[in-house]
């Protein structure tokens, strides 16, 4: 196995080692922290950061470690099906669906973007919310549960 096919294993590792605290201090950030007026201005600067972090980093952490962690369960070619939605392996996305596509962006080569199905007439009906002109059509795709 080459080296950094190792370190990324025992970075993921590590990662999935500390999810659930990192679960607990999201949850303290989110529900239990609150800058307040009875708080030096320290204190009440701390928390706000922390808040901030939490909702900025930590967060995105957690959700996309969870996201990561689920299988690929569908793989294939996506194509517009007879109700006008993407499909991929016989499963249908409907707004809000995250799946990868096998694309090159910018100056990558070809490579996995996770990508959000959404609707709008505005960009001729479904489309890659973060990459809205890419061509979906065609292209190869897998959905994770």
């Amino acid at each position: 196995m080459d080296n950094q096919k190792r370190l990324l294993e025992e970075v993921m590792a590590d990662l999935y080692r500390i999810l659930p605290t990192l679960n607990v201090v999201s949850k303290k950030l989110e529900d239990e922290m609150y800058p307040s007026e009875h708080l030096d201005a320290d204190t009440q600067f701390m928390i706000r950061e922390l808040r901030s972090l939490g909702y900025q980093h930590i967060d995105k952490l957690v959700s996309q470690l969870r996201y990561l962690q689920k299988e690929v369960y569908y793989e294939g070619l996506l194509y517009i099906n007879g109700n006008g939605r993407y499909e991929v392996d016989g499963q249908e996305l409907a707004s809000g669906s995250v799946i990868e596509v096998w694309s090159e962006r910018f100056d990558e080569s070809a490579q996995w973007h996770i990508v959000r199905i959404e609707h709008s007439n505005l960009h001729g009906g479904y489309y890659a919310y973060q990459w809205p002109e890419l061509k979906l059509e065609g292209l190869k795709a897998r959905v994770r549960r």
